[in-house]
C-alpha cells in the first residue's frame, strides 16, 4: 500500500555524510586544483563553484528519488538549501 503525506511541503531530511571514497575524490580534486596556475581568488571561486555544484546535485538527486518513490515526482519536492549550509 502506498503511503500518502498530506504535509509533504514541511518534510525535512538530513543527508548522511559523504562516504570515504567520495571524500578521497574531493581531496584528490583539491590537490589537483592547488597545482593549477590560479590566483588565490580564482582558486577560491573555483572551489566554491565545485562545492555548490556537488551540493545541488546531491539535493536534487535525493529529492527526485524520494519524490519518485512517493509518486510525487522530484520537481514537486520543495528544496530548502539554506538549511544545509
Amino acid at each position: 500500500m502506498k503511503k500518502t503525506y498530506d504535509d509533504i511541503e514541511n518534510l525535512a531530511f538530513e543527508l548522511p555524510d559523504y562516504p570515504d571514497d567520495l571524500k578521497k575524490l574531493f581531496k584528490e580534486t583539491g590537490d589537483f586544483i592547488r597545482e593549477l596556475p590560479l590566483s588565490v581568488k580564482q582558486n577560491d571561486i573555483l572551489v566554491e563553484m565545485l562545492v555548490e555544484n556537488v551540493k545541488s546535485a546531491r539535493i536534487n538527486g535525493f529529492s527526485v528519488g524520494f519524490g519518485t518513490a512517493l509518486g510525487y515526482g522530484g520537481a514537486k519536492i520543495k528544496r530548502i538549501d539554506e538549511q544545509l549550509n
